[in-house]
């Protein structure tokens, strides 16, 4: 069960004045102040001719070096599309353009999930034309309709992330904006820490951190080092609310890979 409850060891870092944080928002952002480090892009698969699972990612092996350090819980066993999700990850890790099996994907949260999930050889764009709403919406209702919805404190590596109130999607002035981003988790730990993919408008396709047992905490201060514990969420300039951060503005899970042939 999640908690807001704070660990003594964690200490709440307060954003910068002016910081443009994640969302799919289609007017320019600019990053937080933390990056992640210690990723490398060596080894990145080259994506087949056709939408198709790669028969060098397919179930056979470990995860691509990049991601294998982060995939799943102990005594869990990835299946082979997750596998394969994990290699289109890496391989669109950084990309500034999302194009595969001849088809261009639009550049924002929900182009990065279907080129992700195309990669992996799941066609969910071929769906989207039964479904009204913009993309993440779109996304949320091929997963309510499938029951593929699930909130959880420890998600598996592919399932796809909603997060609501990222930024005044209708121009209101109100929190009243649902399902205004979304990515696909790479990884979990024990402790809780979610590591996702998605598209950073500052940033572009990165990795960036959330965690829903301690959803409220921004950084922890360890050893000397700041270490990040929710990526910022909701962009500068919006009308305020309450919460700020990817835990605090995460919705669900949706099992998108559930859907493989």
């Amino acid at each position: 069960m999640r908690t807001n409850r704070k660990h003594a060891a964690f200490a709440v870092v307060a954003p910068a004045a002016g910081l443009l944080l994640g969302s799919c928002a289609t007017f320019p952002i600019q990053s937080g102040p933390f990056q992640l480090s210690g990723f490398s892009l060596a080894g990145a698969i080259a994506a087949p001719p056709t939408i198709q699972p790669d028969p060098a990612a397919g179930g056979k092996g470990d995860p691509q070096p990049l991601l294998a350090a982060m995939t799943t819980l102990p005594g869990r066993k990835l299946l082979p599309v997750q596998e394969r999700l994990l290699a289109g990850a890496e391989h669109f890790l950084g990309k500034s353009e999302l194009v595969y099996g001849g088809r261009t994907y639009t550049y924002d949260c929900t182009g990065t999930i279907l080129a992700i999930y195309a990669y992996a050889g799941i066609d969910l764009l071929s769906r989207f034309n039964h479904y009204s709403g913009n993309g993440v919406q779109r996304l949320y209702k091929i997963m309510s309709r499938h029951d593929l919805l699930t909130k959880t404190d420890f998600p598996q590596p592919g399932d796809i992330v909603f997060w609501d109130n990222t930024y005044d999607a209708n121009g209101d002035g109100l929190w009243d904006d649902p399902l205004t981003h979304a990515g696909m988790v790479v990884g979990v730990t024990p402790s809780g820490e979610i590591s996702y993919i998605h598209e950073n408008y500052a940033k572009g396709i990165v990795i960036e951190k959330m965690n829903l047992i301690h959803p409220s905490i921004y950084t922890e201060a360890e050893g000397g080092a700041t270490i990040l514990i929710n990526s910022p969420m909701r962009m500068r300039g919006q009308p305020p609310g309450p919460d700020w951060l990817s835990g605090q503005l995460f919705r669900v899970f949706g099992k998108g890979y559930l859907l493989a042939g």
